[in-house]
């Protein structure tokens, strides 16, 4: 009986390996497909990350304007081209210490407007820019777009 046996375990040693050689061919197959959609999506994800640091530059300073700054650039809109903060607050009722201190500023330096002092050196003069002109007209058209929105 030992030559029967010692043929079952040939031949089971044998089936055994050749099923281990398709499954491991198999297995590096899909490795390697894998590894092809992995560096595909990679290169995919990148141009995306690009274009979305891309975009974000571009509208970062209209979300800017749009959340809560807005209402000053359209008083200078409608009612400039030039204003001192008090008419500003006069226009949009916003509290002139924000006015001055925090959304001045960030419009400054988006370049959306600029600050002058006053003849009479009490008061800061505020002009539009061409930017902000544009922000405001933006802003305008999708608030008609979309709906919502403040002024």
């Amino acid at each position: 009986m030992s030559i029967f046996s010692d043929i079952e375990k040939l031949i089971t040693e044998h089936g055994s390996a050749s099923i281990l050689k398709e499954r491991l061919a198999l297995a590096a197959d899909k490795y390697s497909t894998l590894e092809s959609e992995n560096e595909t999506l990679k290169a995919e994800n990148e141009a995306l990350r690009l274009k979305l640091e891309k975009h974000e530059k571009v509208s970062k300073p209209l979300k800017d304007v749009a959340v809560v700054p807005a209402p000053i650039l359209g008083a200078l809109f409608d009612h400039g081209p030039s204003l001192t903060i008090e008419q500003i607050h006069d226009h949009t009722g916003m509290d002139i210490n924000e006015i001055e201190h925090i959304y001045l500023d960030q419009l400054a330096k988006d370049d959306f407007l600029q600050v002058l002092p006053d003849s009479d050196g009490d008061s800061s003069l505020v002009e539009i820019l061409p930017a902000g002109k544009a922000a405001w007209v933006k802003y305008k058209r999708d608030v008609a777009m979309f709906g919502g929105g403040r002024r």
